[in-house]
């Protein structure tokens, strides 16, 4: 192995293991769980660590890992890595979205109590004591990230103060699930209970209170920084004005495409028609996670018998969205199993039609899960979509690629495979083309 060579495999085993510490979170997401009953530094001084440290590693995979001399595979990890580094400085430096969104700050608190309830890499017994550490930290995390928030759009502050509300429950339900399983430690589960309660509530009085003194500015990142980030991190040369006209192009061929599939489904009614009729056919509300359900076993089934790609090992649960998750989840999602976690099991979340919202939104809920979109959601989340590529990818031959995804591809695959299935067949209701159209 030449010395450039040895540099790449040993800074990216560093850049593995200095990511997953410095975010506990993510690190157990990703499977690794040295850090499962902490969360990360977001403090100011904690976004300074990250980014002296990408500073060095960057300067130092520049001087020690010359092209030359690599193999095609190093090579691609070569550029994989600088990718990385590249992108991180670039959204800690000129982004910053921690200081921009405090909704994330939640979402990390909570997500991190719900990874080590729902996944199962290890018996509930053997992280208990994580949930448990975790639980007691989110009055000091939540404390300490509150010095990040700076130049909040007020479209941001708004989740921030709804889905925060969502804590205190989630903490309730966590709570009662551990006491069922574990009745002689009720007092000490609690305790944490209460503590992790008293966090999110302080959040949420910092939230109301505080945050309307940071609150300006727009969400969007302007042009330039997209161009930024195409090139950075999904290594793309077209720049946003490109994209912008392969994207017009595409709406008006697609658009073209929907016109013409409904006239041969029934020229009495334009697509617009037919997608509102469809709509109004969906399940019960009690018995809309088993008509995703079901359809999850038909698609893996149809794409296991006509041998459309390979199956790799990893099973698949379809369970309710989290309630912090429901407001940024309509429908339903799909979390992966982390690439260094032995279980494979991916979970596919449906969110249930919130009863207490008023009829005519429950009703709307309903019609995004009408029995004619479901397929088409179904394959693109799970197989052979998201879940069947993640599990591929989770299989790739170094730490560096496990650890690393592009949303470009992720999501091109997933679409891709909605018009693979279309030309394979799958369609049942004529109506699901025009849904994915």
């Amino acid at each position: 192995m030449t010395d450039p060579a040895r540099h790449l495999s040993a800074l990216s085993e560093e850049f593995v293991e200095v990511v997953c510490r410095l975010d506990p979170v993510g690190a157990t997401l990703m499977g690794i769980h040295d850090y499962d009953d902490r969360y990360p530094d977001d403090s100011p001084a904690g976004f300074e660590e990250r980014l002296h440290w990408l500073k060095d590693f960057g300067a130092r995979v520049e001087a020690q890992v010359t092209p030359d001399g690599l193999t095609h595979a190093q090579s691609v990890d070569r550029t994989l890595l600088v990718s990385r580094v590249a992108s991180m400085r670039f959204l800690l430096e000129s982004l910053r979205p921690l200081s921009r969104n405090p909704v994330r700050f939640t979402e990390t608190a909570m997500q991190g109590i719900f990874l080590l309830m729902e996944r199962p890499f290890a018996p509930l017994d053997e992280r208990k004591e994580a949930l448990l550490a975790r639980l007691l930290a989110v009055p000091g995390y939540l404390e300490g990230v509150r010095d990040s928030i700076d130049s909040v759009p007020p479209v941001f502050a708004e989740l921030a103060m709804e889905a925060n509300l969502t804590g205190p429950s989630y903490v309730d339900d966590v709570a009662r699930a551990l006491i069922r399983h574990f009745p002689a430690e009720a007092e000490r589960i609690e305790h944490a209970a209460g503590r992790a309660r008293v966090g999110f509530s302080r959040y949420q009085d910092f939230l109301e209170r505080e945050l309307p003194k940071r609150t300006r500015g727009s969400h969007a990142i302007g042009e330039a920084a997209m161009n930024e980030l195409l090139r950075k991190e999904h290594l793309i040369e077209r720049d946003c004005a490109e994209i912008e006209a392969l994207g017009v192009e595409h709406v008006q061929r697609a658009r073209q495409m929907l016109e013409d599939e409904a006239r041969r489904i029934d020229p009495s009614r334009d697509w617009q028609r037919q997608i509102s009729d469809a709509r109004a056919m969906h399940p019960e509300t009690s018995r809309v996670r088993e008509a995703y359900a079901r359809e999850v076993e038909r698609a893996k089934r149809f794409v296991t018998e006509r041998r459309i790609a390979p199956m790799p090992e990893g099973a698949l649960q379809v369970i309710d969205t989290p309630v912090f998750e429901r407001m940024f989840v309509p429908w339903a999602s799909y979390l992966a199993p982390g690439p260094f976690d032995a279980d494979q099991t991916g979970v596919f979340y449906v969110t249930p039609v919130d009863l207490s919202r008023p009829r005519a939104d429950q009703l709307e809920q309903l019609a995004g899960h009408c029995s004619a979109k479901i397929p088409l959601i179904v394959l693109h989340e799970t197989y052979p979509g998201h879940h069947l590529q993640r599990l591929q990818a989770n299989l790739a031959s170094s730490r560096l690629r496990q650890l690393s995804t592009n949303n470009c591809y992720v999501e091109g695959w997933a679409m891709y495979c909605e018009e693979m299935m279309w030309d394979q067949g799958y369609f049942l209701d004529p109506a699901t083309r025009l849904f994915q159209l």
